[in-house]
């Protein structure tokens, strides 16, 4: 089995590591916020924290004052436990794929109804909603199974304007963690 680069050292898979700019450094760069003003005590602050975490050496490479009490750091470290790798078991979930032809007769066996992608109405549950924006492409499939194209779907009415609600908290922790990765790997160069 190839690991790696062509005509490298192999890692030992009982000791791994982290790799930064070496095979088995242990450099890691961990990115976080802490809620304290932006100073010289907040970067200690940050170093400390990492330390606790395991790193060895740690080092704050970026920070930046977020807003008022709050503070986000970049840290460099080593980390020197190593895993065995050979030792790891995971549960593995087997699942079984459907092309677009075996999607559309599993519909019309099982749901019996067409299903749209039209708006649904801000009366229905997130998990109704979810379960009726399934779009549905085709695979190329032999010409002897292809199914004709679908007529054209009337237009709906016009859905009342949704009411304006919250985002899921997950959109936004999503939105703010690519900024903040962003940042760091501009800081960093």
């Amino acid at each position: 089995m190839t690991v790696g680069r062509t005509q490298a050292t192999p890692p030992d898979l009982k000791k791994v590591r982290p790799y930064g700019d070496t095979l088995d450094d242990g450099q890691v760069q961990v990115s976080f916020t802490l809620p304290v003003p932006h100073g010289p005590e907040a970067k200690e602050a940050a170093r400390q924290v990492a330390q606790k975490m395991g790193l060895q050496d740690p080092r704050v490479y970026h920070s930046k004052d977020l807003s008022e009490g709050y503070s986000f750091f970049v840290i460099y470290g080593r980390f020197l436990e190593p895993i065995d790798y050979t030792k790891i078991r995971v549960a593995k979930v087997e699942t079984e794929t459907m092309d677009f032809y075996e999607v559309n007769a599993f519909i019309e066996e099982r749901i019996g109804r067409k299903i749209t992608g039209r708006p649904v109405s801000s009366r229905t549950s997130r998990a109704d909603q979810a379960t009726a924006r399934v779009n549905v492409t085709p695979t190329s499939s032999p010409a002897s199974t292809q199914a004709p194209p679908p007529a054209p779907e009337p237009k709906p009415e016009p859905e009342p304007e949704p009411r304006k609600t919250f985002r899921p908290i997950a959109e936004e922790v999503r939105e703010l963690e690519i900024r903040r990765m962003s940042e760091a790997l501009a800081a960093t160069g």
